[in-house]
Protein backbone atom coordinates (compact mmCIF):
# COMPACT_ATOMS: atom_id res chain seq x y z
CA UNK A 1 0.00 0.00 0.00
CA UNK A 2 0.86 4.04 -0.46
CA UNK A 3 0.95 6.32 1.33
CA UNK A 4 -2.80 7.16 0.68
CA UNK A 5 -4.11 3.99 1.30
CA UNK A 6 -4.08 2.43 -1.96
CA UNK A 7 -3.11 -1.04 -3.37
CA UNK A 8 -0.51 -0.41 -5.84
CA UNK A 9 1.41 -3.92 -5.76
CA UNK A 10 0.57 -7.55 -6.19
CA UNK A 11 3.57 -8.86 -6.17
CA UNK A 12 6.04 -6.76 -7.87
CA UNK A 13 3.42 -5.37 -10.08
CA UNK A 14 1.69 -2.25 -10.24
CA UNK A 15 -2.04 -2.21 -9.88
CA UNK A 16 -2.44 1.06 -8.88
CA UNK A 17 -5.87 3.18 -9.41
CA UNK A 18 -3.27 5.47 -11.09
CA UNK A 19 -1.86 2.78 -13.29
CA UNK A 20 -5.08 1.10 -14.14
CA UNK A 21 -6.42 4.80 -15.18
CA UNK A 22 -3.27 5.29 -17.63
CA UNK A 23 -3.51 2.06 -19.33
CA UNK A 24 -7.09 2.75 -20.29
CA UNK A 25 -6.74 4.21 -23.55
CA UNK A 26 -7.30 3.05 -26.82
CA UNK A 27 -3.26 2.14 -27.40
CA UNK A 28 -2.50 -0.35 -24.85
CA UNK A 29 -6.15 -1.80 -24.62
CA UNK A 30 -6.14 -2.53 -28.69
CA UNK A 31 -3.22 -5.02 -27.80
CA UNK A 32 -6.00 -8.11 -26.96
CA UNK A 33 -8.30 -8.81 -28.42
CA UNK A 34 -11.98 -8.91 -26.42
CA UNK A 35 -14.16 -11.79 -27.80
CA UNK A 36 -17.86 -10.79 -26.86
CA UNK A 37 -19.35 -14.09 -25.66
CA UNK A 38 -16.47 -17.40 -26.62
CA UNK A 39 -13.07 -18.54 -25.01
CA UNK A 40 -11.74 -18.99 -28.65
CA UNK A 41 -10.18 -16.02 -30.81
CA UNK A 42 -8.11 -14.35 -28.22
CA UNK A 43 -4.82 -13.52 -27.44
CA UNK A 44 -4.67 -13.57 -24.20
CA UNK A 45 -1.45 -15.28 -22.82
CA UNK A 46 -0.65 -17.01 -19.31
CA UNK A 47 0.92 -14.13 -17.02
CA UNK A 48 -1.47 -11.16 -18.43
CA UNK A 49 -2.62 -8.97 -15.43
CA UNK A 50 -6.05 -7.20 -16.14
CA UNK A 51 -9.02 -5.08 -13.90
CA UNK A 52 -12.13 -7.61 -14.32
CA UNK A 53 -15.46 -6.38 -15.18
CA UNK A 54 -16.33 -6.54 -11.10
CA UNK A 55 -13.44 -4.40 -9.79
CA UNK A 56 -10.82 -6.97 -9.33
CA UNK A 57 -6.95 -7.57 -9.99
CA UNK A 58 -6.49 -11.38 -12.20
CA UNK A 59 -4.03 -12.58 -14.19
CA UNK A 60 -5.02 -14.66 -16.45
CA UNK A 61 -4.55 -18.80 -16.72
CA UNK A 62 -5.51 -20.45 -19.92
CA UNK A 63 -6.13 -23.46 -17.65
CA UNK A 64 -8.23 -21.59 -15.27
CA UNK A 65 -10.02 -19.55 -17.84
CA UNK A 66 -13.71 -21.00 -16.47
CA UNK A 67 -12.97 -19.04 -13.16
CA UNK A 68 -12.76 -15.80 -14.85
CA UNK A 69 -16.82 -15.41 -15.09
CA UNK A 70 -19.09 -14.81 -18.18
CA UNK A 71 -16.80 -14.44 -21.12
CA UNK A 72 -19.39 -11.71 -22.14
CA UNK A 73 -17.82 -8.96 -19.59
CA UNK A 74 -14.36 -9.69 -21.24
CA UNK A 75 -14.70 -6.40 -23.38
CA UNK A 76 -14.75 -4.94 -19.84
CA UNK A 77 -11.61 -5.85 -18.81
CA UNK A 78 -9.07 -3.22 -18.47
CA UNK A 79 -5.56 -5.15 -19.85
CA UNK A 80 -2.41 -3.90 -17.56
CA UNK A 81 0.85 -4.52 -19.37
CA UNK A 82 3.77 -5.58 -17.14
CA UNK A 83 7.42 -3.96 -17.78
CA UNK A 84 8.36 -6.46 -20.21
CA UNK A 85 5.76 -6.21 -22.01
CA UNK A 86 5.96 -2.56 -22.42
CA UNK A 87 9.41 -2.63 -23.35
CA UNK A 88 8.75 -5.60 -26.15
CA UNK A 89 6.06 -2.54 -27.19
CA UNK A 90 8.59 -0.28 -28.07
CA UNK A 91 9.87 -2.80 -30.64
CA UNK A 92 13.32 -1.72 -30.93
CA UNK A 93 16.06 -4.46 -29.75
CA UNK A 94 16.41 -4.61 -26.12
CA UNK A 95 20.18 -2.92 -25.83
CA UNK A 96 18.57 -0.35 -28.15
CA UNK A 97 15.53 -0.22 -26.20
CA UNK A 98 17.62 -0.02 -22.97
CA UNK A 99 20.31 3.14 -24.19
CA UNK A 100 16.93 5.06 -25.81
CA UNK A 101 15.34 4.87 -22.32
CA UNK A 102 18.14 5.73 -20.36
CA UNK A 103 18.27 9.24 -22.75
CA UNK A 104 14.40 9.46 -22.27
CA UNK A 105 15.12 9.74 -18.55
CA UNK A 106 17.80 11.92 -18.54
CA UNK A 107 21.00 9.42 -17.71
CA UNK A 108 23.98 11.50 -17.34
CA UNK A 109 26.92 9.39 -16.71
CA UNK A 110 28.18 12.38 -14.79
CA UNK A 111 26.13 12.63 -11.97
CA UNK A 112 24.05 8.82 -12.32
CA UNK A 113 21.16 8.27 -12.70
CA UNK A 114 18.95 11.79 -12.76
CA UNK A 115 14.98 11.79 -14.12
CA UNK A 116 12.43 14.83 -13.87
CA UNK A 117 9.25 13.20 -12.51
CA UNK A 118 7.30 16.25 -12.94
CA UNK A 119 4.35 13.82 -13.56
CA UNK A 120 4.67 11.75 -10.26
CA UNK A 121 4.94 8.73 -12.19
CA UNK A 122 5.01 5.81 -9.06
CA UNK A 123 6.34 2.64 -10.92
CA UNK A 124 8.67 1.09 -13.60
CA UNK A 125 5.42 0.23 -14.90
CA UNK A 126 4.24 3.61 -15.07
CA UNK A 127 7.38 4.98 -16.32
CA UNK A 128 7.83 2.59 -19.19
CA UNK A 129 4.29 3.14 -20.17
CA UNK A 130 4.87 7.15 -20.07
CA UNK A 131 8.31 6.42 -22.23
CA UNK A 132 5.95 3.82 -24.82
CA UNK A 133 3.37 6.70 -24.98
CA UNK A 134 5.27 9.33 -25.60
CA UNK A 135 7.98 7.40 -28.25
CA UNK A 136 5.37 5.09 -30.43
CA UNK A 137 1.91 7.97 -29.83
CA UNK A 138 3.68 11.61 -29.17
CA UNK A 139 1.45 11.40 -26.30
CA UNK A 140 1.92 12.38 -22.60
CA UNK A 141 -0.06 11.79 -19.00
CA UNK A 142 -1.34 15.00 -17.76
CA UNK A 143 -2.38 13.31 -14.74
CA UNK A 144 -5.41 12.61 -15.83
CA UNK A 145 -5.49 11.51 -19.66
CA UNK A 146 -2.71 11.23 -22.34
CA UNK A 147 -2.59 14.18 -24.82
Amino acid sequence: MDREGNDTVKGVMDVSKEYIKQCDCPEIQGLKDKPKSSREDHNWVDGDYFVNHRGGISVYCEECQDEFGPWSTMPDWIFLPRQDQLQDMYGNKWVDTMCEFGIWINDDCADGWYFENENKLGSMEQLWLAFVMQEKYNKTWNGEAWR
